[in-house]
């Protein structure tokens, strides 16, 4: 209680000591204590006490001294000869105040502004919290729903076991399970509102939220027009069909974009009921989209990230088949992702999860480039038959007593999941000049492993020429590719072996396999019986 009496006795003296200047001084010194109180405003209750005190004591001088400025106060208390006054009117009081009231009215306009935008906002944004809220409900149910089905099915004794568990829990709670009705599933409501109409300062906030909501209806669009496993059982608990509901939404979300740009909204399609439940076809043309000539207004913020979604969309099919086969020509045996032993149980629940994805599901998880100069936030950073050796060391440094564990994963993600190849480090100016959609190609993979000046003979033909070439893996890689988990002493495998569910596990010793160099590793390995990059891991 003393230190905030004290804080209001130190802004009361400085009023009064601004004052002491002149009254524009005190009003400018009260203004910035009020605007230090609204960037303060975590403080909850001390910001009316802080206003009040910086306020009133404004009140209190006027009421006191007036208009006057010091000066004038100083020549009417001063001795000497009254001057005579001049023959003119004097100036009016109202002139001198014009300034501070000036200053006052500009805050006031401002704060008003900044109300009109959040009011302008505030159903929009409350309608695409709650579809971003559903749809990420709907795919964390869809993926337990599917995990479930899958373990009933496993013919295995460990799925007789589990039906048997589950047949008792179905027992046990028949009589007590409560009718559940279908719930009508969020939907955006409000109409498109033209750019015209809405403040300034509702613009760029409005256009992110928009963007990010469409952003996520599309992401689990792609996730269950590719798995229609995943797609059966998000319908097995709905009234109605998943996909339509998902394309109509994003429909929609492009239609406020389409007026947020200047353009006229795009034609919904139709209702969900008559839309087919398939994937639309990939050269189809997104809702929104500008298609404006060339000398046409300026390209607006949306559909800028429009074009960049366009590039991030996935492969063709056929593109697809001649990276497997490219692949398998190569014999690739394994993906690498280094990681955080504190990350392992949540990659072994929900998958290898991209920093955005992480973000979005509230995931909790230990970054190790918080930097991020690739700018592929969307991406999730693989490397080829062995770990990215420079960066893997430079993190070890930085923290010595992290534990770190290396996953192997089954080449298939370079063909099963949506990549981009990087023949170097992502975040190489050579390689960000590069459009996404170019580094999506059989081509792009087979540019890891060019024939160039300086490639050492004791590289195998599956690893890339340079060491930090990556694969940038741009879908969340379920657990079921993790073939392999390398720890680097039997000890580190001690301790963790218990989070692993089963998948196999091995330890290098300190320093060696996979936390060693590229080239020591390979050196050692040559002459060897296989040449696999985890041929002297141990198992016991």
């Amino acid at each position: 209680m003393d230190t905030i009496l004290g804080w209001q006795i130190a802004v009361v003296i400085s009023i009064v000591a601004a004052r002491l200047v002149s009254r524009e001084a005190m009003v400018w010194v009260a203004t910035g204590w009020s605007l230090f109180s609204l960037f303060a405003i975590w403080a909850e209750g001390l910001l009316l006490l802080q206003l009040g005190s910086a306020w009133g004591t404004v009140w209190l001088l006027s009421a006191l001294f007036g208009g006057a400025s010091s000066d004038e106060t100083s020549e009417k208390n001063a001795p000497g000869p009254t001057k005579a006054p001049p023959p003119a009117a004097p100036k009016p009081r109202e002139t001198s105040a014009a300034k501070p009231a000036s200053v006052i009215d500009d805050f006031a306009a401002w704060m008003a502004r900044l109300d009109a935008a959040q009011r302008a906002n505030s159903d929009l944004h409350h309608e695409l919290g709650c579809i971003r809220i559903e749809v990420e409900a709907l795919l964390k149910r869809g993926h337990l729903r599917k995990a479930h089905d899958e373990r009933l099915a496993d013919p295995s004794e460990l799925g007789v076991l589990y039906r048997e568990s589950y047949a008792k829990l179905q027992a046990v709670f028949a009589d007590k399970e409560e009718d559940r009705k279908p719930r009508a599933p969020s939907r955006l409501t409000i109409a498109p509102v033209p750019r015209s109409e809405l403040p300034v300062e509702a613009l760029n906030p409005r256009e992110l939220e928009l963007t990010h909501t469409r952003h996520v209806l599309k992401d689990a669009e792609q996730q269950v027009s590719k798995d229609r496993a995943l797609l059966a059982a998000i319908d097995a608990e709905r009234a109605e069909p998943v996909l339509p509901y998902l394309q109509e939404e994003a429909e929609k979300v492009s239609a406020h974009l389409a007026a947020l740009s200047g353009k006229a909204a795009p034609t919904l399609a139709k209702p969900p009921a008559s839309k087919p439940a398939t994937a639309l076809p990939a050269t189809a043309q997104p809702a929104g989209k500008s298609t404006a000539p060339d000398g046409a207004a300026p390209i607006s913020w949306a559909e800028l990230l429009q074009q960049m979604e366009d590039q991030a969309e996935p492969a063709p099919q056929e593109r697809r088949d001649e990276i497997e086969r490219l692949a398998r020509e190569l014999r690739i045996p394994h993906l690498v992702h280094f990681t955080r032993v504190e990350n392992l149980p949540g990659i072994l629940s929900s998958g290898l999860m991209s920093a955005s994805a992480c973000r979005d599901a509230c995931l909790p998880a230990l970054r190790n480039d918080e930097n991020r100069y690739d700018g592929q936030l969307d991406g999730t950073s693989l490397s080829i038959s062995f770990p990215n050796y420079r960066m893997f060391w430079k993190y070890r440094r930085l923290a010595p007593q992290a534990e770190w564990a290396v996953l192997l994963l089954d080449p298939s993600v370079l063909w099963l999941k949506d990549c981009a190849f990087y023949p170097r480090n992502a975040a190489d100016a050579r390689m960000i000049r590069r459009p996404r959609a170019g580094m999506k190609s059989a081509e792009a993979l087979a540019e890891m492993f060019a024939e160039e000046e300086g490639r050492p003979d004791w590289l195998r033909a599956y690893d890339p020429t340079d060491p930090q070439a990556e694969v940038m893996v741009y879908e969340t890689i379920e657990p079921r590719f993790i073939e392999t988990i390398a720890f680097e002493t039997r000890e580190v495998r001690g301790r963790h072996i218990r989070r692993l569910g089963g998948i196999d596990s091995l330890y290098a010793g300190p320093g060696k396999g996979l936390f060693a160099s590229r080239q020591h590793m390979l050196t050692e390995l040559k002459g060897g019986q296989n040449g696999h990059a985890s041929g002297i891991l141990q198992r016991h």
